[in-house]
């Protein structure tokens, strides 16, 4: 509205410039043209500088005006002057429009001088001219510079400033366009002339691209031959040269090397010479094709061949020596070097040192093949070599198995010995090599032991010296055990076989073993014979009388074997009994304790008895020296006992300390205060007090009250001023009335702790009014329990709706910045009409700029912006007519050029690279400026084998272009190109290339890319944006909610949930309501009713006011509960001990005759009344009127509850629950299409039953139609039957008709569309516009039946692809099927329903009629 009221302002100065009303005048400030806002209508005289001045304006002087007094002292200038910094028309200035603004502090625009920055928007930041003065020239929104400043994009959002701006045509930039070469900056549309690389951006006219689009010399390879393949489109390139195979011929297949490129190639094209080996003489075999190639010389078998060929590592006779047998050469085995006719694969006996073979050779080892030459021969055999022969005589050259022996320290045989054999029979080592026995002559030295005396062996002597070898003939005596001789070892002078290392004993002074005397001391080895005959010894250790010393009294052991009795010297054995301690025996000591066998002398034992001494008896009195079993009892703490303190028996029973150590109880005289607690106060024992505080340790007599669960007394804590029984500790209680739970009768907040009689409670968590907020209106909820507006603290029971992001109720929302009306979100939460402010951007379509929403004004068909925003867009290029400047319309009606509407235009002309429109008007302007495409292209000269063909490309504005044809090699060849169409997708254009068998091809009818179609995706996290036909994604965002909903209420013991869904995606968002409690009170139940749970009343949990059911049928009535456990009857004001369910019990009133008094049915045998059926009305549907082809069913209202639903009629007749859906459970009934055709068309009646009454009204059914020929929407009764299947070819007609029947650019190419057929056009159109794609690249499926889902999804893609507001709950429409949000769109807006309320029925086959009346509510004039 700004903007309309500037140029109007504008347009009035400007005439009256013109008409000489304003004067000009020079400024010499600004050195240039001033406009003085003065109107020389009214002429005065300056009272302070006597000029004339205008009425009501300031002189230019700046001092006085026509009401300036000099006498008063009054000036003008006070009153006509800037209002912003009080300057005055002589010293600056003055904005015209405002006056809000001169020179002096603010902007004022250098051309038109009347406007400033306060009254005008936008001012271009380099020349500082305002809007209105040069928005014909174009005006950048984003940085607000104008077009005389900068290069200015058509689209007004961008200029060279801060986008790039396209330097041909000024039609895109950054902001409205995203292609751009990156090299020279052209946008796509005037650079792609030669071609244009969609995957760097570059344009043909800086790089070399790929004739298909998908790649350039900068991001890949190109051919340079024909630049029609690439990296990208094509897989085959020589690595060399970088042509493509289509152009090199003949290339190698493993590498890819051309045949320009190569050393040579392979007839069989598998291999090169780069990449592996190919006959360097024929060339007609490789590696590949054959094995068989030499891997010497690299060539094949045929021309390798002639001397010799190895089968086995394919070598030729050229290169290596190969065998007669062509089985093997020199390189993988031995070849005799002589004849060359013998190798190691075909003969045997080849040596494997020189290789030649037996027969070549004078000798050879059997064993190892080694010939003669190479080795030593046996001469006798000639069948062992020197290697192979386990013996061999070097003299003789003999092997060991032609001669008798051979010694093998001289390796000299018998035969070199002179003929003696006289050698070891163990190592065979003759007689000069080593010294044999003097005996057998058998065995030497070196093989065993000889007697170094008679050089006899072991095997001849009967025994030897193990320590000097000495023989039984040669040595005095030998030990019988280990056989060491006499000179070796002492041996026994008795027996004569035993020697002092193996005699047990041994008497080192006779010389004997231990076996020949009685015995031997073991400490100085003498034995009996030394000691003069005398035998006393220890017999323990055998150590004699003059070594130890032995007991006194059996003198048979020592003191080293046992202990002995230190006074009396007698053994252990000797003695009663032994004090372990000092050893002395029982007749050198007084006394023994009879447990330990300490004696009197080590240790103190019991006066009395005589058997305990201090450490084993359990307790002693230190004063008396008695044990515990000789005294009544001992003290622990000072060990004295009853006699020691003069009787007195007074003491603890449990610990048995005594009266003068611990306290006792005054009461009882038997505990002491250690072993128990005491009252700290009258010294009482907690078995003789009732309670002991734990606290303070008093007893029940010395304080006023107890708690009756712990214990503490009423000093230590506080005690229920109420019942006096319990305290704060074991239970909650009241902190202002110091009242426990159970005396209070209710509930405490959970809080704080305050009980209902100390202030407002909420009625469900129990929480008081001091810790949260509690609902003004109800008093019955706080924040804890349910939903509540941070504002006015009211609870969702009281107030309508509350915005799900802030909690905001519509009341106060509505009172501050408006609410929406739709998904409930405020005005600060989310961005509202700034007209109505009830519709938000997300739920209504919203003016870019103006923020309108499309209920308060109409909106553009072209653009995002209203109506009155796009004629204001239009408007400021200089347009009245009202056209949209994104519009198609808008390129033929604006000329840019000359910044004028066109109302004719003029004539079609083109050049080599685009078509325009001259302008009509009189201006040499261009209009509508296209690049050329080329829809079609034919061959109009057939190349032959010396002329070249010609190719010629059309465009529709008739121009056109030709391209050579190669010459052809076979005489007579036509190009008969077969068409290939290549489709388009989403980033791609679309193309035909045709193809001649001969290999020629050439490129045809282009289609743009189709973009992406997105849908959304989503999960927990978020949504975003997928393309359905690509993998194209865009980035997610999180959900925005609406308002919850309960699903399931929360009972006092069960938990409740509620939803709420993403007013974007439609994702539902679950949650948990927590139980509302019941703290304190038991649940009562009732089992197969709909009444919810109660609690128990007060502190005696008694059973409330129960309710009263109604009769559950005639003649039987409610007779009170009963305990669904027991059976036992429950009443009002019983005590419950625990939660309970009760069962309601029925009773029969008699034979259910009953009679009508006052409209009420009464009992004639109990006199109870029965309500008379009630007359429901019909809310909605009354009278209605359904047609038979409508895809849609009838709905009803009643007024009858929902719980009261009992079944329809149709005609006095029940109908099933299939024919029907009821909605809320029964209110709202539907009869189904389905079951409405079977009815005959006129009036029927229809009735909604409830248990206690019914609702009756009257529909009719009227036979399907068909439209009259001559409106909008002409439907031909031979092209539809309405009882057939609707086939793609007419619901495409009928889309096709509702939008105007517009001409199509080409026809289509299916086989199966007739170009005379009716649909035609219609399916040229939809193809075109991406409505719909053919069922293959050469067919369209015209006479296909259609189903519910292709009817709606062909109805939604028709209307725009509306986003639905949420997504239907058909358990047969998946979310991610392509007609998900078609059918969603469609049930939100009335055009088809269900055929149940489950399911939504996409594979039926859809009737004419069905398809007719869904199209008539899509399209309804």
């Amino acid at each position: 509205m700004k903007k309309r009221i500037y140029r109007i302002l504008s347009i009035v100065l400007c005439l009256q410039l013109v008409f000489g009303l304003i004067p000009i005048g020079f400024d010499h400030d600004h050195e240039g043209l001033m406009l003085t806002a003065h109107a020389w209508d009214v002429e005065s005289t300056c009272e302070f500088c006597g000029s004339f001045i205008a009425d009501d304006y300031i002189c230019d002087c700046g001092e006085g005006g026509d009401h300036c007094s000099a006498e008063s002292g009054r000036n003008c200038y006070e009153e006509n002057h800037c209002s912003n910094c009080l300057s005055g028309v002589g010293e600056a200035n003055i904005c015209g429009n405002c006056g809000a603004g001169c020179k002096n502090c603010a902007e004022i625009c250098e051309g038109c001088g009347i406007s400033c920055e306060n009254c005008c928007e936008r001012f271009c930041q380099l020349c500082g001219l305002c809007f209105p003065c040069v928005e014909g020239y174009g005006w950048c929104y984003n940085c607000d510079v104008c077009g005389n400043c900068t290069t200015v994009c058509f689209c007004e959002g961008g200029c060279a400033e801060c986008t790039n701006v396209c330097p041909s045509c000024a039609e895109s930039c950054g902001i409205c366009g995203d292609e751009f070469c990156e090299e020279c900056g052209r946008c796509k549309h005037c650079a792609d002339g030669n071609g244009w690389c969609s995957n760097c951006n570059i344009c043909g006219d800086c790089k070399v691209t790929c004739f298909e689009g998908d790649g350039c010399t900068e991001c890949t390879n190109v051919c340079p031959d024909c630049t029609e393949h690439c990296g990208n489109c094509w897989d085959e390139f020589c690595p060399e040269c970088g042509v493509c195979s289509a152009c090199t011929g003949s290339a190698c297949q493993s590498c890819g090397m051309c045949e320009n490129c190569a050393e040579l190639i392979c007839y069989c094209g598998q291999t090169c010479t780069s990449c592996g080996d190919v006959c360097l003489a024929c060339g007609e075999q490789c590696e590949k094709c054959s094995e068989e190639m030499c891997g010497y010389c690299d060539r094949c078998k045929n021309c390798a061949g002639g001397y010799g060929w190895c089968s086995d590592c394919n070598n030729c006779g050229d290169c290596v020596t190969v065998c007669i047998c062509d089985e093997g050469c020199s390189d993988c085995t031995k070849v005799c070097p002589e004849c060359g006719e013998h190798c190691g694969k075909c003969w045997d006996d080849i040596c494997p040192n020189c290789g030649i073979c037996s027969d070549c050779a004078d000798g050879y080892c059997t064993s190892c093949g080694m010939c003669s030459e190479c080795t030593l021969i046996c001469k006798e055999c000639g069948d062992a070599c020197l290697d192979c022969a386990s013996e061999w005589c070097g003299n003789c050259e003999l092997c060991g198995d032609c001669v008798d022996w051979i010694c093998p320290n001289i390796d000299h045989c018998s035969n070199c010995l002179s003929g003696d054999g006289t050698h070891c029979e163990s190592c065979g080592t003759c007689k000069y090599c080593v010294t044999l026995c003097t005996e057998c002559m058998a065995i030497c030295d070196d093989c065993t032991d000889f007697c170094p005396r008679c050089l006899t062996c072991e095997d001849c002597s009967e025994s030897t010296c193990p320590n000097c070898d000495l023989c039984n003939d040669c040595a005095e005596n030998y030990c019988g055990n280990c056989g060491m001789c006499s000179e070796c070892t002492l041996i026994c002078k008795e027996c004569g076989d035993a020697c002092l290392d193996c005699a047990s004993e041994w008497c080192g002074n006779c010389e004997l073993c231990g076996d020949c005397v009685d015995w031997i001391c073991p400490n100085i080895d003498h034995c009996s014979n030394c000691l003069s005959g005398d035998g006393t010894h220890c017999e323990s250790c055998g150590t004699c009388k003059y070594c130890v010393t032995l007991c006194t009294e059996c003198m048979a052991i020592c003191d080293d074997c046992t202990d002995l009795c230190p006074r009396c010297l007698t053994c252990e054995g000797c003695s009663e009994s032994t004090c372990p301690n000092c050893d002395l025996c029982n007749d050198c000591v007084e006394n023994y304790c009879g447990n330990c066998g300490m004696c009197s002398e080590c240790t103190l034992i019991c006066k009395e008895c005589g058997d305990a001494c201090l450490d084993c008896a359990s307790e002693w009195c230190g004063n008396c020296e008695l044990c515990g079993d000789c005294v009544d009892w001992i003290c622990p703490n000072i060990d004295h006992c009853s006699n020691c303190l003069s009787g007195d028996g007074t003491h603890c029973e449990s610990c048995g300390t005594c009266k003068y150590c611990v306290t006792l109880c005054t009461e009882c005289m038997a505990i002491c205060d250690e072993c128990i607690d005491f009252c700290t106060k009258c010294l009482t024992c907690a078995d003789c007090s009732e309670y002991l505080c734990p606290d303070c340790g008093r007893c029940d007599e010395c304080v006023d009250q107890f708690c009756h669960d712990c214990g503490t007394c009423s000093d230590c804590t506080v005690i229920c001023k109420e019942c006096g029984e319990i305290c704060r500790d074991c239970t909650d209680m009241c902190p202002n009335c110091d009242v426990c739970r159970d005396c209070v009768g209710g509930e405490l907040c959970p809080e704080c702790g305050e009980c209902e009689n100390c202030g407002k409670h909420c009625q469900g968590c129990g929480t008081c009014e001091d810790c949260k907020d509690i609902c003004p209106d109800c008093e019955e909820h706080c924040a804890n329990c349910a939903v509540m507006c941070p504002d006015c603290t009211r609870c969702e029971d009281c107030v309508e709706d509350f915005c799900p992001n802030c909690g905001t109720c519509a009341e106060c929302a509505r009172d501050d910045n408006g609410m929406c009306d739709d998904c409930h979100y405020c005005g600060n939460c989310a961005t509202l009409c700034t007209d109505c402010a009830a519709l938000c951007r997300d739920c209504a379509q919203t003016c870019a700029n103006c923020g309108i929403c499309e209920q308060c004004e109409a909106f553009c068909d072209s653009c995002e912006l209203c109506v009155v925003c796009c004629a204001d867009v239009s408007s400021s290029y200089g347009c009245s007519h009202g056209i949209c400047v994104e519009s198609d319309e808008w390129k033929t009606h604006y000329c840019t050029a000359g910044g004028h509407c066109t109302t004719t235009l003029g004539e079609q002309d083109y050049d080599d690279d685009e078509h325009w429109y001259w302008c009509g008007d009189g201006c040499t302007a261009k209009v509508n400026v296209e690049p050329h495409v080329f829809s079609s292209a034919e061959i109009t000269t057939q190349p032959t084998k010396t002329d070249e063909g010609v190719l010629t490309y059309y465009c529709d504005c008739g121009y056109s272009k030709t391209e050579t044809i190669p010459v052809i090699t076979e005489e007579g060849h036509t190009h008969h190109c077969v068409p290939a169409v290549v489709a388009a997708t989403c980033t791609s254009g679309g193309y035909t290339v045709y193809t001649c068998e001969c290999g020629y091809s050439y490129r045809a009818n282009e289609t743009p890319a189709l973009g992406h179609t997105y849908e959304y995706q989503k999960d927990a996290g978020g949504h975003w944006l997928k393309c359905s036909f690509c993998t194209d994604e865009k980035p997610a965002a999180a959900h925005k909610f609406g308002a919850w909903t309960v699903t399931k209420e929360a009972t006092y013991t069960q938990p409740g949930t509620k939803q709420r869904t993403c007013l974007t995606c439609g994702y539902a968002d679950e949650a948990e309501i927590p139980v509302i409690g019941h703290a304190g009170h038991f649940v009562i139940s009732f089992e197969g009713t709909d009444i919810g749970d109660m609690l128990s009343v007060g502190a005696g949990h008694k059973v409330p006011e129960l309710p009263v059911l109604p009769p559950k049928e005639e003649g039987n009535l409610f007779d009170g509960w009963t305990d669904q456990k027991t059976g036992a009857p429950v009443k009002a004001g019983d005590v419950l001990t625990g939660d309970i369910v009760l069962t309601p019990v029925w009773k029969d009133c008699g034979d259910g005759s009953h009679t009508d008094s006052d409209h009420d049915l009464v009992c004639d045998d109990c006199g109870k009344k029965f309500p008379a059926p009630v007359s429901y009305l019909i809310l909605e549907g009354a009278n209605s009127t359904w047609r038979k082809g409508s895809l849609t069913g009838l709905s009803f209202r009643s007024s009858a509850d929902v719980a009261k639903f009992d079944g329809v009629t149709v005609d006095g007749t029940a109908i099933g629950a299939g024919c029907y859906s009821a909605e809320l459970g029964s209110t709202r009934i539907t009869l189904r299409a389905e079951y409405l055709e079977t009815l005959p068309a006129g009036s029927h009646t229809l009735v909604i039953k409830a248990i206690d009454g019914t609702a009756d009204t009257s529909f009719t059914v009227l036979e399907a139609e068909t439209a009259e020929p001559g409106g909008s929407n002409v439907v031909d009764a031979d092209l539809f039957a309405l009882d057939q299947p609707c086939t793609r070819a007419q619901i495409i007609f009928l889309l096709w008709r509702a939008a105007g029947s517009p001409e199509p650019k080409a026809m289509s190419s299916f086989v199966d569309v007739p170009a005379d057929a009716y649909y035609a056009k219609a399916v040229a159109w939809a193809v075109e516009t991406g409505i719909v794609a053919g069922t293959s690249e050469t067919t369209f499926g015209s006479d296909d039946p259609c189903t519910r889902a292709q009817i709606i999804f062909l109805l939604w893609c028709a209307a725009g692809s509306p986003e639905p507001k949420a997504m239907s709950s058909f358990v047969d429409v998946p979310a991610d099927v392509y007609y998900a949000k078609a059918v969603a769109w469609a049930v939100e807006t009335g055009i088809v329903a269900g055929t149940s309320e489950t399911t939504f029925g996409p594979d039926e086959i859809c009737i004419c009629a069905q398809a007719l009346d869904a199209f008539h509510r899509v399209n309804p004039e």
